[in-house]
């Protein structure tokens, strides 16, 4: 006999409560826990640009590059332009060794916001 299908639980079906675990994970450290927790909050508000700020650096801090590009791109796609964001791009190619564009990021959130 199966057994009946199991609940979803508040947390599971709230953005909120995953964007916030991500964030708290991420304050400590634990950056692979931090992705898990934000690309849940991701599944559930695809084009929400807090989520996809928050994304960014912790697929930074977890070695995801390639994804934190995207996730930064995408929360200036979705959102306000920020110097925050212009200066999180900027941070991307600065620890990927590409200065050039580092440089051009870091001049765009300048110019934004002196």
């Amino acid at each position: 006999m199966d057994s009946p299908p199991r609940p979803f639980s508040s947390m599971e079906l709230d953005p909120a409560a995953w964007l916030a675990q991500g964030e708290a994970l991420f304050a400590a450290g634990d950056f692979a826990q931090a992705v898990v927790a934000l690309e849940r909050a991701e599944a559930l508000v695809p084009e929400d640009p807090a989520v996809q700020r928050a994304l960014a650096p912790a697929y930074r801090s977890a070695g995801r590059v390639p994804e934190a590009t995207a996730a930064e791109y995408a929360a200036l796609a979705l959102g306000k332009r920020s110097a925050i964001d212009l200066y999180n791009l900027g941070t991307i190619f600065f620890m990927a060794g590409h200065y050039t564009p580092a440089t051009k990021w870091y001049h765009l959130a300048l110019a934004f916001d002196p």
